[in-house]
């Protein structure tokens, strides 16, 4: 089955790999696979090196266990020149809320990078 989800803000795993979350639709768990989910919501994570270290680990036990095997990564890019103001463009935004009088143009020409 393919499934669809986000990470949001908080780069832990627990949300969508723990063994009693609702996101778990694989319903993948092992004990080891656990104990690095847990490290990653633990005291010691607050330590900004423990965290990597975490992370780290984390990112290895589940390449060695593959509970999910992602087929699919979507990016968008958006390209704006740098002579637009106000253009802020999100997922989250409503489109109801978004309006196109705030969008300002600062030279009449296209600004280009200097490096190409």
């Amino acid at each position: 089955f393919f499934a669809a989800f986000g990470y949001g803000t908080d780069p832990q795993q627990m949300s969508l790999f723990g063994k009693n979350s609702q996101f778990n639709k694989s319903r993948y768990t092992s004990e080891t696979f656990e104990k690095a989910l847990e490290a990653q919501i633990s005291p010691e994570a607050l330590d900004e090196a423990k965290r990597i270290e975490i992370y780290h680990n984390y990112d290895k036990i589940f390449m060695e266990e593959l509970p999910v095997a992602p087929q699919l990564n979507k990016m968008e890019y958006i390209v704006v020149n740098k002579r637009v103001k106000e253009y802020d463009w999100k997922y989250d935004t409503d489109m109801k809320e978004f309006d196109w009088s705030k969008i300002e143009v600062t030279a009449k020409e296209p600004i280009s990078d200097s490096k190409n």
